[in-house]
């Protein structure tokens, strides 16, 4: 009896918990879990930031300078790591902030071009999360099918999107977002497979603390080539000890108000409390992870096969 009452435990706890999240996470979907680019290009050229949904000088000045990098690089898509909409969100698909927060700031020559993939953040929850996942049936430049999904750009990247407000696990894929992760990882076919969420897996102090989340992300997520978050509004590169195949990256400093750099992790190699955006670079050869600020300025590289520099 004793036996039985130790399984009673954690699958009540499983149960429990997928109940909950069921209740609270998003359900919507308007699309297929997997996105398909093809792409003739032997070279990807992606962006990816978050926090950046405040309509504010500061965003404008990141997506300004996202713009001059987009006409000089042909883009294959723009990840976008959560709080599309401060500070709470939309309420439907006809929320005046689609038009001044994402729809206004996305409409230069370039950028108007290029696919979004985003995700939900904290902020996002605050209002109608479902919203944002229909909202791709209204504008086809939008690509976010339910709340988690992946995008697969030949055979060189998949990125593995997650919803890390309500980081789930039922022993169903097609349900729970932890579940999805460790499947897409086990059925990994591209060359490149990385992953974002809006909370980070490893982050210097800062206001946010991993918690929890931060810990079962640094788990499941080793293995990928990457894992990028924000939610923390800073810009930084960390290279755990404990997971050395993996590169964690922080890109939360779309436009929302900065958060200072308290303490440096100690597996930390850059960090930057400034204005700016990741750049990911994929070819069957390589692939390079960059930081540039608001005045399109880099300010660091990373060749995991080679060494890191810093402007």
């Amino acid at each position: 009896m004793k036996k039985y009452s130790l399984l009673i435990l954690p699958i009540a706890i499983v149960l429990t918990g997928y109940g909950y999240w069921m209740g609270m996470s998003s359900t919507a979907k308007s699309g297929d879990l997997h996105l398909t680019f093809e792409t003739t290009n032997s070279r990807l050229n992606i962006i990816a930031f978050g926090d950046y949904g405040t309509g504010q000088e500061d965003q404008f000045k990141v997506f300004a300078a996202a713009e001059e990098f987009c006409q000089k690089s042909e883009l294959d898509a723009i990840l976008l790591l959560g709080d599309n909409v401060y500070m709470d969100g939309v309420d439907s698909i006809h929320d005046p902030h689609w038009e001044s927060v994402v729809r206004k700031p996305f409409s230069s020559p370039c950028l108007s071009t290029v696919p979004l993939l985003p995700i939900l953040g904290n902020h996002d929850y605050k209002g109608n999360p479902d919203a944002q996942i229909e909202y791709s049936k209204v504008w086809n430049q939008w690509h976010m099918p339910h709340r988690f999904y992946s995008a697969t750009f030949g055979d060189l990247l998949e990125v593995i999107a997650l919803d890390t407000s309500y980081l789930d696990f039922c022993f169903d894929s097609t349900r729970c977002s932890g579940d999805f992760l460790v499947k897409r990882m086990r059925e990994k076919s591209s060359r490149w497979q990385i992953a974002m969420g809006h909370h980070p897996a490893h982050v210097s102090l800062s206001k946010h603390k991993p918690g929890m989340v931060g810990r079962v992300l640094g788990r499941v997520t080793c293995g990928l080539d990457a894992y990028l978050g924000a939610h923390n509004h800073h810009l930084e590169h960390l290279k755990p000890k404990q997971c050395q195949e993996t590169e964690y990256f922080i890109s939360g400093a779309g436009g929302a108000s900065l958060y200072p750099i308290k303490s440096r992790h100690e597996d930390s190699l850059f960090g930057l409390s400034t204005f700016g955006f990741l750049h990911i670079e994929a070819s069957k050869e390589s692939i390079t992870y960059a930081f540039f600020n608001q005045e399109n300025k880099l300010l660091y590289r990373y060749d995991p096969l080679r060494i890191a520099s810093k402007d």
